[in-house]
C-alpha cells in the first residue's frame, strides 16, 4: 500500500510535459515584395559631315522633341519600361552624310544613314525596344 501511495504521489508531483507548436502564418493575403525596377538607358546620336541638322526624336514614354543643332549631337534618357517605341529623324539642307543612331544600354539598336547632294538629307531610325528580362 505504501508503494502504491508513493507511486500516486510521484505521479502528482511530476509536472506534466507539454509541447508547444508554432503554427505558420497564412501569407496568402500578404502582398508580394515589390521588385526594384531595372532602368535602361536610351541614347540618340546624330553624326555626319553636315554642320547642322533638324532633329526630331522621342519615345512613347516622353513624347516628341524637336531641335535644330550642330552635328554631332547626343541626347539620352533612362526608363524602367519593359517595352518602348523610340524614334529619331535627322534632316539637313546641307550636302554631306548624316547618320541617326539609337542605342539601348550602350548597344546599337537602330541606325540609318544618308549621303545626299540635293535639297534635303534625311536619316530616320525607329523601333520598339523589348527590355524584358
Amino acid at each position: 500500500m505504501r508503494r502504491l501511495l508513493a507511486i500516486l504521489t510521484l505521479a502528482l508531483v511530476v509536472p506534466a510535459c507539454t509541447k508547444n507548436y508554432v503554427v505558420p502564418q497564412d501569407t496568402s493575403d500578404s502582398p508580394a515584395p515589390t521588385p526594384v525596377p531595372v532602368t535602361h538607358t536610351i541614347e540618340f546620336r546624330v553624326l555626319g559631315t553636315v554642320p547642322l541638322a533638324d532633329i526630331t526624336y522621342g519615345s512613347a514614354q516622353d513624347g516628341t522633341t524637336m531641335t535644330e543643332t550642330s552635328v554631332p549631337w547626343v541626347s539620352s534618357f533612362r526608363t524602367s519600361h519593359t517595352t518602348l517605341f523610340v524614334f529619331l529623324k535627322a534632316s539637313s539642307t546641307f550636302n554631306g552624310t548624316i547618320t541617326a543612331q539609337i542605342f539601348v544600354d550602350g548597344q546599337l539598336f537602330r541606325e540609318a544613314s544618308n549621303n545626299f547632294l540635293g535639297s534635303t538629307n534625311v536619316a530616320d531610325a525607329s523601333g520598339t525596344v523589348d527590355l524584358t528580362p
